[in-house]
Parts: structure tokens; sequence; C-alpha cells
């Protein structure tokens, strides 16, 4: 008896090893796609503030939107949203210092400091209380913009925010998806960059922010007075989902959406999804 059951788990076994195996397609949250290509640009250019050149682009007409893309990355990151956003919005991407095609310098960086920088080439591009759309370090670039200039923004959209160094996930740097991050940010910052052999000085800075900000308290975001959304993803590998579900409660009257089966990269995983919610708060 006990030799027949082994010799049916063994045949079983062998029959398995000899059939072809069935592809499964991964799922979405555990890996990064490809973006699409970026619609015409209607102005594109570059504007100095304080020590650094940084690069913008305007994309279509109508209520100004800025996006701010996830740290190491670049405004084209923003290529699945900013095509169907510019058929009703005028789309401002930027740049933020030492990333993509601006400038960096061997300053500190602080997310108040890239506040200031973007602050700086919306009064000169004469861009009137835009909706400020952060992603990652965006979105507490647009934190910070909504704290210190309640009056120049018209509503914030935070996509995988953090609010203080509690957030964070543990061993986001040996997720796949954040190592092949780091892996295609370092190609494209050769590709745009202007200082292209900066990518290392440029990631230590990032290095130093994350391990020290942001630090904003409860008593902070209590004081915001700029209508928030706030957009997590299910499997964020670099914010805990309890953390942004936090923020939305101490923010008065913030809303939050949870996007299913995706992670700190759904504008890329599920792009239709995240539209549809991006969409839906700009309209609210």
């Amino acid at each position: 008896m006990h030799r027949r059951v082994l010799l049916g788990g063994l045949l079983a076994a062998a029959l398995a090893a000899a059939m072809p195996a069935v592809a499964q397609a991964p799922a979405p949250w555990t890996t990064l796609r490809e973006t699409v290509p970026l619609p015409a640009v209607v102005e594109t250019g570059r504007v100095k503030v304080n020590d650094v050149q940084l690069y913008y682009a305007i994309y279509g007409r109508g209520r100004p939107v800025v996006l701010l893309h996830p740290g190491l990355g670049h405004s084209d990151y923003w290529a699945n949203q900013i095509g169907p956003l510019s058929q009703a919005y005028q789309v401002i991407v930027i740049d933020l210092r030492g990333h993509g095609r601006s400038t960096g310098s061997d300053r500190p960086l602080s997310y108040e400091l890239m506040a200031d920088d973007v602050m700086q080439v919306l009064r000169k591009l004469h861009i009137e209380k835009p909706a400020i759309v952060g992603w990652g370090d965006g979105a507490v670039v647009g934190l910070e913009l909504a704290m210190r200039h309640p009056g120049r923004v018209s509503e914030l959209i935070a996509f995988g925010l953090t609010y203080d160094l509690s957030g964070q996930q543990p061993g986001v740097d040996k997720a796949p998806t954040f190592v092949s991050y780091v892996g295609k940010t370092a190609a494209d910052y050769e590709r745009l960059s202007p200082q292209p052999a900066r990518f290392d000085a440029a990631f230590r800075q990032l290095e130093a922010l994350w391990s020290t900000a942001p630090k904003y308290t409860a008593e902070d975001l209590a004081k915001i007075r700029t209508p928030t959304t706030i957009m997590a993803a299910e499997y964020d590998e670099w914010v805990r989902l309890d953390h942004m579900q936090q923020a939305a409660r101490l923010i008065p009257d913030a809303r939050i959406v949870t996007l299913r089966k995706s992670s700190h990269f759904a504008p890329w995983q599920t792009p239709k999804a995240f539209n549809d919610a991006l969409r839906m708060a700009l309209d609210y």
C-alpha cells in the first residue's frame, strides 16, 4: 500500500515536470511597465532659480495642473498621465533640482528648498493657483507647498505620501521593483541630465534627505486648509498603507483613494485606474 502511494506520487511529480509550464502574467504590482510616448509639447525650457536651472514643460490648455515626479525620477515619468490630462487641463511638469533635465548643486536637499524652487518657477511662468499632483517625493513637495503657500495652491493630490519617517516601509531597498527603478533612473540620468556624471552625488543627497525627512507632526497636518486627496497603493513598497490612511485622517476634510493591485509605481502599472482616480479627485 505504501509502495503504491509512493510510486503514485513519484509518477505524478514526473508527469508534472514533463508537462510544459504555463506562463502566468506577473502581478501588476511586482513589475515596472513602460510609459507611453509624450504628446506634443506647448512650451518647454529652463528657469534659473536659486542656484540651479530647473526644466519645465507645458502640455495642453485649461485649468493648470502641476505634476511633481518621485525621487530619482523626472517629469517624463508622468507620460501615462500627461496625454489624457492635457486634453482638458494645462499640464505643467517640472524636474526637481538635481533630477532629469534640471541641474543640481552641492547644497543639501530639503523639501522646503524644492518647494521654494517650484514656487519660483510657477511665479516666473505666471501660473496662478494650480492644482498640485505629487508622487513620492513630489507628494511631499506638494504638501510643503500647500502648507506654506495655501493661497497659491487650489488643491493637493498626493500619491505615495510620507509625512514622517515612521511611514517608510522596512527593506524597500531590497524590493525588486525599487531596485529596477533605481537602475532605470541611473540610465535616464546619464541620458537626460546636463550633468550626467553627477548621478552618484545626487543619489547620496537623496539618501541623506530620506534618512532625516520628512518630519511633519499631527499639528502641522491639522493646519492644512488646502483641499487634499491622498492616493494610496495597496502594495506600496515605499510607504505603509496605514501611514497614508493616517495622513488622510490628520488633514482636515482630506479624502483617501486606495488603488488596488498596484504599488508605488501605480502611474505605470495601472495607468487607467490611476488616471480615473486622479480625474475624479481633480473634478471633485
